[in-house]
């Protein structure tokens, strides 16, 4: 596929943050039984090539997956008529913040807040990326 700028280019960075604000989200994810989490960035659509586009656009290869078929009942899993694919920001905290750092400047205040809390939740420069001891506390608070 031919691309129309080259990667962290201010083009492609501005295609990036783009696509992050309609069609992204970021968040903390937990993982095993420990109280550890990661920073996730991930896009879900029907189309593949402005996945692929962004990945270029950030300097990533691969790694878009699907298509994933929708679910026949529409109380369960991916709603929609047609099918969709996914792609993640992988390679870790450090690449993941350097994309957040490259987009922060032309987010949206909402998008700007959801960004924050979910690196609020990560203790930064460790390699395990545990939950931060507010996140945890409010974990193992009883419901209201």
């Amino acid at each position: 596929m031919d691309y129309p700028f080259e990667p962290w280019s201010p083009e492609a960075i501005a295609y990036a943050v783009g696509l992050f604000e309609g069609e992204g989200t970021v968040g903390l994810m937990r993982y095993g039984k420990r109280d550890h989490a990661y920073l996730r960035i991930e896009f879900q659509m029907t189309d593949r090539e402005p996945l692929e586009m962004f990945r270029h656009a950030i300097g990533q290869t691969g790694g878009v997956k699907g298509p994933y078929k929708r679910h026949p009942d529409p109380r369960v899993g991916i709603q929609g008529r047609k099918d969709t694919y996914r792609v993640t920001v992988r390679g870790g905290f450090a690449v993941q913040r350097r994309v957040l750092e490259a987009f922060w400047p032309f987010l949206s205040p909402r998008r700007r807040d959801q960004v924050s809390r979910a690196i609020a939740g990560v203790r930064l420069g460790d390699q395990t990326h545990p939950m931060s001891q507010t996140m945890r506390a409010a974990r193992q608070s009883p419901a209201p």
